[in-house]
């Protein structure tokens, strides 16, 4: 696997060259294999955290795997094209506004920091969120040149043992889909779910029963 700043990858995208790098020293992971119209990304995958960071972060292992979505890549790992976070989402959360995206004191009701992260701190974090981003545009703008349309799975996990409700398997989350335009294929998709099986565990798939806006 290559190592590629954020300029080499935009650069390789945009002469549609297939390759697989760690980008921002092994901040996010991208592979393209194929110049495919399906995208998909794995943001909650990352446990890293700076060393700058450690001294301060209050979360013990289990806390951070209530919220990180380990292995969430393995589940799109065949896929012609993936993005991964590397980095956890208690540093800077890909799902989030950038300037959001730094906890400032709690996160679900748990004190992140000792003290809070310094302009600086919350600056490196922030760039890194922005590349990624930028190199999602491209790679967007590229697809969409080729297929006229890009489809972007966003992949997470959730715990379902802090729900006391019966949870779907699989939950498609439609809040930032054009629904009028695409809701064929919600439906399509939804009913191609519900048909995976699973060893020792019923498989159900539903749409916004957990959350609205990713595919869980």
């Amino acid at each position: 696997m290559q190592t590629l700043s954020k300029q080499e990858c935009i650069a390789l995208i945009k002469k549609r060259k297939c390759f697989h790098a760690d980008v921002d020293n092994g901040a996010f992971t991208i592979k393209i294999e194929e110049y495919s119209p399906i995208i998909c990304t794995a943001i909650h995958n990352g446990h890293q955290l700076r060393k700058e960071l450690t001294k301060s972060f209050l979360l013990s292992q289990t806390e951070r795997l209530y919220e990180e979505d380990p292995y969430t890549v393995d589940l799109v790992s065949s896929f012609p094209i993936v993005l991964t976070g590397n980095d956890s989402r208690f540093e800077y959360d890909l799902n989030r506004p950038k300037t959001l995206s730094t906890y400032f004191k709690t996160a679900w009701n748990k004190q992140v920091w000792e003290k809070p992260l310094t302009t600086s701190q919350r600056a490196k974090s922030h760039e890194k969120h922005q590349a990624f981003y930028d190199i999602l545009e491209a790679l967007v703008e590229v697809i969409e040149s080729l297929y006229r349309n890009a489809i972007v799975f966003d992949v997470h996990s959730y715990n379902y043992q802090r729900i006391e409700a019966d949870t779907p398997t699989f939950n498609i989350g439609t809040a930032q889909i054009d629904v009028e335009r695409w809701g064929n294929v919600i439906e399509r998709f939804e009913k191609e779910l519900n048909k995976i099986e699973l060893p020792n565990l019923e498989t159900r798939a539903a749409c916004n029963e957990v959350f609205q806006d990713e595919v869980i």
